[in-house]
């Protein structure tokens, strides 16, 4: 037996014509009753997918409120207390380090720094000698004890640390405020 046995030969075939979806018996009614019910479906998921979504939006609104009511005595905790009890700290820090590139810039132009007096002793003690040769430290009543003015630069430089504090804690109470914003999904 050989192998022209084993295989057809398709070559003189013509391809059969395949017959058309429109010509099959039913076609008409069965595409309508799919359409139909696709319709039905689609609306039905619609409906679903928009109550879904509005759930979520619940939830997310839920969830947000409860971790800043977790994150409320911790956050009253660092602007009542910590952010306070580092400012002067900070202050200083912050002070000399703006002194120094000051004197570093400017070499022969006195800088004066007003300050609220409770604060004159810890900046004139952290003054290295040089530095505290051309600084002149100014008691100043109106002065915020978490402030200063520095004078001498080109222009003059404000640190105040209580409004950085009441900022920080006037952004945190705005946390917890809702969300109103209004959406039109059609």
């Amino acid at each position: 037996m050989g192998l022209s046995n084993l295989f057809e030969d398709f070559a003189d075939d013509a391809p059969a014509e395949a017959p058309r979806d429109e010509d099959l018996p039913g076609y008409a009614a069965g595409h309508r009753a799919g359409l139909a019910e696709a319709a039905r479906h689609r609306d039905a998921i619609t409906v679903e997918a928009a109550q879904t979504i509005a759930d979520l939006t619940f939830t997310y609104a839920e969830a947000s409120h409860q971790v800043l009511s977790g994150l409320r005595p911790l956050l009253a905790v660092l602007t009542d207390h910590l952010l306070p009890l580092c400012a002067p700290d900070a202050l200083r820090h912050d002070i000399l380090n703006c002194l120094q590139v000051a004197a570093d810039q400017i070499s022969e132009q006195p800088l004066t720094l007003r300050l609220h007096p409770d604060a004159v002793g810890p900046i004139a003690s952290a003054l290295s000698p040089t530095l505290g040769a051309r600084v002149k430290l100014l008691p100043d009543d109106t002065v915020s004890p978490l402030a200063a003015h520095l004078h001498g630069t080109p222009g003059e430089t404000l640190f105040d640390r209580q409004s950085l504090i009441e900022a920080i804690a006037a952004l945190i109470a705005q946390l917890d405020t809702p969300e109103t914003k209004e959406f039109d999904h059609g």
